[in-house]
């Protein structure tokens, strides 16, 4: 590209003012100060169709963008200044933060899980950009891949998909923000919630807490995070939630349950006795969309007990919907959209830090919107879409279930101090194939690695 287009593209970065740190950003910066082995990035890894473009073009395209997310554009103020203002990072700066990682072909998809395991340990710590990506190519022919990981702080996984990922990778380039310079940090208004709505919200948040997990006993938890994913289609989870009369989330935590029943690093196997029911966190996006308003952090802890005690999958459907259900409509969303912009640094930093207590939760189970429109990079189309989680400290696993363009991926995340988890993911579409009710034959399901 001549020079004369690069300093236009460059003239466009982002460099404007956005809102400043809201109480929830300043207390996952809190926490991961407090936790140096908790590496807080999360994101995602698309998979495309066609020649891998250069590193040049893939900078190119992503200077294009960048204009519409003006918080990738800064860096919170360093630690141990007020955190009420992002510093705008030189437009080199930025563009610098797209690497390329070559994967030996005869490595293929293995080449490729090893390269997004090794960019995985790289944190992305205050003090600097909060964000990185990477484009991987090598692993097959007329394939390649871009992992992007972004620091909690810097906005929730609901935001990914969506915000970062549908802006990222539009076919074109979006206009000007629309929501970070001129709305309140958490979209456009809306109808405040009654008192007594709000209160019944905040009661509610706070009978969350109990009763407090049993600690998981043995384990040597690194800190570093390997990735394991499959696909399926929708319709095979929407036919089991028909059948069952429950929803897609449901069924994909009774999933999660036979799993954690039957792999050898199940926090489930050490747990003491008498209760022996893991506890998932599942948090819940509070946006009136998905991905709606700007990019943030805007969500409610909703924690549920996986009955993996219960052998029969039908039983373990009705116990989570039972739970599911009775969480719906408690008003914690009512209390977060009052009090979440506004409440004391203090109370942002406690709820954070116990939210992610081994104490309340063994393991993080979120589901995310997928992007809502077809996504491309320099023309190439996105096949796939991998969503990226985070372990809390003390937690040995996670997942996450994504759905792009009618497809549907699980990606399980496990400290690297934990049995191989090659296999998690089939033993979870397998899981979710057994919960077929006998006689009612499913969709044909296509399954991509």
């Amino acid at each position: 590209m001549a020079s004369r287009e690069v300093h236009a593209t460059r003239d466009r970065l982002p460099t404007g003012p956005v809102p400043p740190l809201g109480p929830v950003e300043r207390a996952f910066l809190a926490y991961d100060a407090a936790h140096p082995r908790v590496n807080l990035a999360i994101g995602g890894l698309a998979l495309f169709d066609g020649p891998a473009p250069a590193i040049d073009e893939v900078r190119r395209w992503f200077g294009e963008r960048l204009p519409s997310l003006p918080r990738l554009g800064n860096a919170p103020t360093p630690a141990g200044r007020r955190r009420n203002a992002w510093l705008p990072l030189a437009p080199h700066t930025l563009t610098a933060l797209i690497g390329e990682r070559v994967v030996a072909p005869e490595q293929g998809r293995i080449g490729l899980i090893s390269a997004v395991d090794d960019l995985l340990r790289e944190g992305v710590r205050d003090g600097g950009p909060l964000w990185r990506a990477w484009l991987l190519r090598g692993h097959a022919e007329n394939e390649f891949a871009l992992l992007y990981l972004g620091h909690h702080a810097l906005h929730d996984g609901m935001s990914i998909p969506h915000r970062v990922a549908g802006s990222l990778l539009s076919p074109d380039p979006p206009g000007p923000p629309q929501g970070e310079h001129r709305t309140p940090r958490h979209g456009p208004a809306r109808a405040r919630p009654g008192l007594g709505e709000m209160t019944r919200g905040g009661v509610n948040l706070v009978r969350g807490f109990w009763p407090p997990a049993r600690p998981v006993t043995g384990g040597d938890l690194t800190g570093d995070r390997r990735l394991t994913w499959t696909f399926t289609d929708l319709s095979l989870l929407r036919h089991v939630a028909h059948e069952h009369r429950t929803t897609v989330n449901t069924v994909f935590l009774a999933a999660l349950t036979t799993v954690l029943r039957e792999w050898p690093g199940s926090p489930w196997h050490n747990l003491s006795n008498p209760d022996r029911r893991p506890w998932a966190l599942v948090p819940m996006s509070t946006r009136s969309r998905p991905g709606g308003g700007a990019v943030g952090n805007r969500f409610i802890p909703f924690r549920v007990g996986l009955p993996c005690d219960e052998s029969s999958p039908a039983r373990q459907l009705a116990i989570l919907h039972a739970a599911t259900e009775r969480g719906k409509g408690d008003g914690r969303t009512a209390a977060e959209s009052r009090l979440g912009a506004t409440m004391p640094r203090w109370l942002a930093r406690l709820l954070v830090e116990a939210i992610q207590s081994p104490r309340h939760s063994h393991l993080l189970a979120t589901n995310v919107p997928g992007p809502d429109r077809a996504l491309e990079l320099a023309g190439r189309p996105v096949t796939g879409f991998v969503p990226v989680s985070y372990l809390p400290a003390g937690q040995p696993l996670g997942v996450a279930l994504t759905t792009y363009r009618e497809r549907t991926c699980a990606a399980f995340i496990t400290d690297s101090g934990c049995p191989d988890p090659g296999d998690l993911a089939d033993r979870w579409l397998r899981a979710v194939q057994r919960l077929v009710p006998p006689g009612r034959r499913p969709p044909s399901p296509s399954t991509q690695r």
